[in-house]
């Protein structure tokens, strides 16, 4: 069932040193980017990096003064964050069912998360994410986006097409066959 997809036991380590390799890369370059510019001045505002993994932009926020909580349920993930981000406050948990008190929290990142959740649109985090946030607080999402362009019938392919020989693909290529991950994400966008 798509609910049975959304088990710790599915994210190995693989699946996360891809992304770590993937966030080091070019591949996710303008992702970072756009993450980053929306993130904006976070000096002293206490963030929540759900769904953290490897800690990407958590650490990303720390590095900008923020003090920062990552969660994730995956104990890989925590595992990876802890040793390629020292210092970042971290802590196993469900994305469902947040341990904070109601707004606490100035932002929230939700990167790379809500694709693998199996309810329409990830509801229940969600509903989670907007009690923790203070009033007046911000929510970054960050996901697959199918509705662009060249998710459109026959873009894709003729984007395959034109990015078969470009760096980023082939880095992408070599990441994929290095970190065999299986395809996790329960829902597009």
């Amino acid at each position: 069932s798509d609910k049975d997809a959304f088990e710790a036991d599915h994210y190995d380590v693989k699946y996360f040193e891809g992304h770590l390799a993937r966030y080091k890369s070019p591949v996710y370059a303008q992702r970072v980017r756009f993450v980053s510019d929306y993130m904006g001045e976070v000096t002293g505002a206490r963030v929540l990096d759900l769904g953290c993994g490897i800690g990407w932009f958590g650490n990303m926020a720390k590095e900008r003064g923020a003090r920062v909580v990552g969660l994730d349920f995956s104990l890989d993930a925590l595992l990876l964050a802890a040793r390629h981000h020292p210092g970042l406050g971290l802590l196993r948990g469900d994305a469902t069912t947040l341990p904070f008190p109601d707004g606490v929290f100035d932002l929230v990142l939700l990167n790379d998360i809500i694709e693998h959740l199996a309810e329409e649109p990830g509801r229940d985090m969600i509903e989670e994410t907007f009690r923790v946030l203070k009033p007046g607080g911000a929510l970054i999402v960050d996901t697959d986006n199918d509705e662009w362009l060249m998710g459109r019938k026959g873009f894709r392919r003729l984007n395959d097409v034109l990015e078969r020989r470009t760096p980023q693909r082939q880095a992408l290529t070599e990441i994929k066959k290095t970190y065999d991950a299986p395809t996790l994400h329960i829902k597009i966008y």
